[in-house]
């Protein structure tokens, strides 16, 4: 018999992940596949917005800033 879980909403990962400052692995450790998948993806968003010539100061979305 399979248990289905829900998993954490990602506010709760990110407050977590937060809370665990210094422990990552525990935290890490901690979350099942599809939470995993999830705080990657978050974290993937986070790198994508950072680096993207598209993404203001403010974090609008522009295409003037380029031309």
């Amino acid at each position: 018999m399979f248990l289905f879980t829900t998993p954490r909403p990602l506010e709760q990962l990110i407050k977590d992940f937060e809370e665990s400052a210094g422990n990552f692995e525990e935290f890490y450790n901690g979350m099942d596949e599809r939470e995993k998948l999830l705080f990657k993806s978050y974290l993937h968003d986070l790198r994508v917005k950072a680096h993207s010539p598209f993404v203001t100061a403010n974090g609008e979305t522009s295409q003037t800033t380029l031309f």
